[in-house]
């Protein structure tokens, strides 16, 4: 064991809980526990955040990379650098469309036929009006 963090008694459960961090847990906030019996102080069962079995392992290693608390600082600024990346590519995508979309609204706008106006009476673009 490597530290201590706590005894409590849950009462619901009729349960003391004993948590210590061991060489076995990813990080502090993922904790092994030994739980015992309220009345008697008999073994009830023992957590394992990692090795006994896989989901919890999975679930555990999960939490800890999505909070950043593992790998210490640089683990950290690597997470902040890359939240940032994809808030910036996340804006600059909304702008690039942006743009794209008023440059074809605009572009459609200008190709959109006059109301009124038909191939027959317009003699400028048939070339037969009189000079």
């Amino acid at each position: 064991m490597e530290r201590v963090d706590g005894l409590a008694y849950v009462p619901v459960e009729n349960a003391y809980y004993y948590d210590a961090g061991t060489s076995r847990d990813v990080s502090d906030s993922n904790m092994t526990a030994l739980v015992l019996d309220g009345d008697t102080g008999a073994f009830r069962s023992l957590r394992l955040t990692t090795g006994e079995y896989s989901g919890n392992t999975i679930s555990t290693w999960l939490y800890a990379l999505h909070t950043a608390d593992v790998f210490g600082l640089p683990y950290r600024i690597l997470v902040g650098v890359l939240g940032l990346a994809i808030a910036m590519l996340s804006v600059t995508g909304v702008y690039i469309w942006w743009k794209k979309r008023r440059v074809r609204q605009d572009a459609a706008w200008c190709l959109k036929p006059v109301v009124g106006l038909s191939a027959s009476t317009d003699t400028t673009l048939t070339g037969g009006g009189k000079m």
